[in-house]
């Protein structure tokens, strides 16, 4: 006869643990996947806001600017997105131009109306995809 008593186990068997790492396994995977994934969407989200006051910004600038001078000051030219302490915001695509650009033209029969379009383009994230934002608006020159 048997002494269940005294052949009573002790622990988990091998099985038990490899099970049980086995799920704290696919438990933290998933875990640092979509840690990654929250802080690539924050870094994206942070870029975009960046950009969106850059155009706001120069949009705004180029409102309070004399209208009649716009073409002539904007017009085919490129500007940094920088802080208050002069650190560069938003890096280009090809790291030598500035990020924001605006166009300014006529349109056509018209003579007084105006397009303007501002855009930025800038790199994002390790893989370096390009990301941009653009705004476009009319004005009349009196």
């Amino acid at each position: 006869m048997i002494d269940f008593k005294r052949n009573k186990k002790r622990g988990f068997s091998l099985l038990e643990v490899m099970f049980a790492t086995a799920i704290l396994t696919i438990t933290m995977g998933s875990f640092l996947y979509s840690l990654n994934q929250t802080t690539r969407m924050v870094a994206k989200a942070r870029s975009q806001d960046v950009a969106l006051n850059a155009l706001r910004d120069k949009l705004e600038e180029i409102s309070a600017s004399d209208l009649s001078r716009v073409v002539e000051n904007y017009h085919n030219r490129t500007f940094h997105v920088r802080d208050t302490a002069n650190n560069e915001l938003l890096i280009s695509p090809d790291q030598q131009a500035n990020p924001l650009s605006v166009t300014v033209n006529e349109i056509n029969g018209t003579g007084n109306l105006y397009d303007v379009k501002i855009s930025v383009t800038w790199q994002q994230g390790l893989d370096n995809r390009t990301l941009s934002q653009e705004v476009n608006t009319t004005f009349a020159i009196e």
